[in-house]
């Protein structure tokens, strides 16, 4: 008898078993044990690949200001330059002497580079309503970053967030409150082309704004209502196909 129930028991265990075969790196596969027919894949992308994307990454602990430049330059108005080739240029249109004794970049150090190139530049003292208007975006802005003056681009202000490309964050995002508390001096630094068209691909799309805010957090227990309505408009906006949107406060 227990030798009947012992088989039965590793019948059974075989029956249900299905070997899984080792899933690509870049999808995740879902199986039903018990009917693996009915699985499903889907590709997966890692986040340290997308913070990546439309962003020049800083190499050197002091080149975020190289590297914001180069972002904006290469991004929204379709130059190719490296960050390496940046620096070159601000070290041989800027003020050297400056540079050394600061061991970091000025935005005067940018706007002397950006000049040679072609492009109009200007720094500006703004309010955060002026940086809310997509007609300064993207620019450039120094932020209060550990004790240290650090230079990320701003892309744009949607539903309380400023979404900004940070040479050494990646992408990423602060509500205006945290915002306005980090933002040096409120000084935003502007590059227009004077004659051809921006490439325009620093604009906020669809994947910068999934975001849970902090309305649903707060209310999540006590007015699901609203959580649900809320949540009604993030399922919309990540479903939505356009690739680029613009969004003003």
């Amino acid at each position: 008898m227990h030798i009947l129930v012992a088989f039965l028991i590793g019948v059974g265990f075989f029956t249900i078993y299905h070997p899984l075969e080792k899933a690509p790196e870049n999808q995740v596969t879902v199986l039903d044990l018990q009917r693996p027919q009915f699985g499903f894949s889907h590709p997966v992308e890692p986040i340290t690949e997308i913070e990546k994307r439309r962003i020049v990454k800083q190499n050197y602990d002091y080149s975020c200001g190289s590297a914001a430049l180069a972002t904006l330059l290469k991004y929204h108005l379709g130059e190719q330059f490296t960050e390496q080739q940046v620096i070159w240029g601000m070290l041989k249109y800027g003020d050297v002497k400056r540079i050394q004794e600061r061991r970091a970049f000025s935005l005067l150090d940018m706007k002397k580079f950006v000049t040679v190139l072609g492009y109009d530049a200007n720094g500006y003292t703004a309010s955060i309503e002026d940086l809310a208007s997509a007609e300064y975006w993207p620019c450039i802005v120094p932020i209060k970053f550990f004790g240290y003056r650090h230079f990320v681009v701003v892309k744009g202000i949607h539903r309380g967030h400023v979404f900004v490309a940070d040479p050494w964050r990646g992408h990423s995002s602060y509500t205006v409150p945290q915002f306005k508390k980090i933002w040096f001096k409120n000084v935003m630094f502007i590059v227009s082309a004077k004659d051809s068209r921006p490439v325009g691909n620093l604009a906020l799309i669809r994947d910068d704004l999934r975001f849970i805010d902090e309305e649903i957090t707060r209310f999540a227990l006590f007015e699901q209502d609203k959580v649900e309505r809320q949540l009604d408009i993030q399922r919309a906006l990540n479903q939505s196909s356009g690739d680029t949107l613009y969004f003003k406060n």
